[in-house]
């Protein structure tokens, strides 16, 4: 069975696919409100685009990042992503993916009788496009010096997950228009003794810990909360929190101001490039190695819960093709 969708997006220029419903067993599974399949593929188009006027090769496999798409019954089977961390696609992907490890890496370390964490944010004051690269290496070496201080050092802390954020204010009536924000979320794995020793970081110990570690003559914004014991629901919330995208495609993709796209893009590939924006340590690493999770940024982005299931015959295979200025054929079967 063929089904034809005709293309009827267009945006700078650019024909991108129209919405797309394919219905398996009553579920939708290329718009469902979680898999934004054809929105994604549509944004991942843009963001082609506007990378290959930095770097053509690297535009040209973006172009094509997600093309083809087969699934067998509701889950993804084969696919090709271009791993480029500025495609849509592929940031939504590792998102997923990051969710999914550091969910069973929670869960094997409460096994373990390691329940209590810290939920930590640190930020700096919003900086211009040509001081993003500086602030960047100013905020990785004041994260090593925070490492170093008694409230979360090795003797203090079991562990930790922290992740990199950067995001761009494309509001032209803010005061902060066209400014980036870096910023870390982080998780820190302690025990029970952690809360009543005098290693306990308060909020003022920490913003007082993080200027200094930043050499800031300003107080900086800074957030810290011990995730209740008993409460699932809220470590589900810090995980989540930490695994969004490091920068989202809506802070770089404006369709309305095509230049700013561009201007935004030449500031943020060579700010970011080369930096590994996520850092394991302690329990959690030894977690990830013991349960043997993949790198997100090189890994599986197809099977992103890591559950390569065996799948029978009787489900049906949809493959999907995605092509930007002709038609779409879905085929099913």
């Amino acid at each position: 069975m063929v089904v034809q969708v005709d293309d009827n997006m267009i945006i700078d220029g650019l024909q991108a696919p129209s919405p797309v419903t394919v219905m398996v067993d009553g579920v939708e599974i290329l718009r469902d409100g979680k898999n934004d399949w054809a929105g994604r593929k549509v944004r991942t188009n843009l963001a082609s685009v506007a990378v290959g006027q930095i770097d053509p090769k690297v535009g040209d496999r973006m172009a094509v990042c997600g093309d083809d798409l087969v699934f067998r019954g509701r889950k993804l089977h084969q696919a090709w992503f271009c791993r480029n961390r500025f495609c849509p696609m592929c940031q939504w992907r590792k998102s997923l993916k990051t969710y999914a490890q550091m969910s069973r890496v929670v869960q094997f370390l409460q096994e373990q009788g390691l329940t209590r964490y810290l939920f930590v944010s640190l930020t700096v004051r919003n900086c211009e496009g040509d001081k993003l690269s500086s602030t960047l290496d100013q905020m990785m070496a004041g994260w090593c010096r925070l490492l170093k201080t008694p409230e979360f050092s090795k003797g203090a802390i079991k562990g930790y997950y922290r992740n990199l954020e950067v995001t761009h204010n494309t509001c032209p009536d803010n005061s902060n228009y066209d400014t980036y924000h870096p910023h870390f979320h982080a998780i820190f794995v302690v025990d029970g003794s952690y809360f009543m020793g005098n290693r306990y970081c308060s909020y003022e110990r920490l913003r007082e810990l993080w200027r200094k570690a930043m050499d800031l003559d300003y107080d900086p914004q800074v957030n810290i909360k011990a995730v209740k014991e008993d409460s699932p629901e809220q470590m589900m919330r810090a995980v989540c929190e930490i695994s969004k995208y490091a920068i989202k495609d809506a802070d770089y993709i404006i369709p309305d101001d095509w230049k700013l796209t561009e201007t935004t893009l030449s500031v943020l590939v060579p700010a970011l490039k080369g930096r590994r924006l996520v850092a394991y340590g302690g329990v959690i690493r030894k977690a990830r190695q013991v349960l043997n999770l993949d790198d997100v940024e090189t890994g599986d982005l197809v099977h992103i819960d890591d559950e390569k299931r065996e799948l029978s015959e009787s489900e049906a295979e949809i493959r999907v093709t995605f092509r930007s200025g002709f038609n779409q054929y879905i085929r099913v079967g």
